[in-house]
């Protein structure tokens, strides 16, 4: 007897128990059902801790991914998805009217990032820019003083 787990909800699974040696072929809970005598169960997922970002994330969970070398997505392209089936071979990413299947070794994750860091980012990019722009390395105090003048408002003005 074999036990299938099946995301639901992100707060219910659905437990199959089939009176079958192996389920390796079975492909959704009806064809399971029609293979002998089963029960389908529904459970709640007992509440667990919020993913932190480490390893892979949960059923349910909302985060950012990145596909390496993905078209048509540039590479360092982070995408908005929530995650809707994981093992150790495929991850199943909800997006926008479609669904991403990836390995997940070839895709990476991270939490969707609040409004202050993505300013903070913006400012030490627009800073390194400055940097740059100005002819120096990206030393520490050059960062500082490139953060003052972000700070201030001076930014480059596209000339017409």
């Amino acid at each position: 007897m074999e036990i299938l787990r099946f995301g639901v909800k992100p707060d219910v699974y659905i437990r199959l128990v089939c009176a079958r040696a192996s389920l390796n072929d079975v492909v959704s809970i009806a064809e399971a059902a029609k293979s002998g005598p089963a029960k389908v169960e529904f459970y709640p997922i007992p509440n667990e801790p919020a993913w932190t970002g480490e390893g892979l994330p949960p059923v349910g969970t909302v985060c950012e991914f990145m596909k390496h070398n993905s078209p048509p997505a540039p590479e360092g392209q982070w995408t908005v998805g929530d995650i809707r089936y994981v093992s150790d071979c495929t991850v199943i990413i909800g997006g926008e009217n479609c669904e991403h299947v990836h390995h997940p070794r070839n895709c990476s994750f991270r939490p969707v990032r609040t409004a202050e860091q993505i300013e903070r980012e913006e400012r030490d990019k627009a800073c390194r820019q400055i940097c740059v722009d100005a002819g120096g390395a990206v030393t520490e105090s050059e960062m500082k003083i490139a953060g003052r003048l972000y700070d201030a408002g001076y930014r480059k003005q596209v000339t017409p």
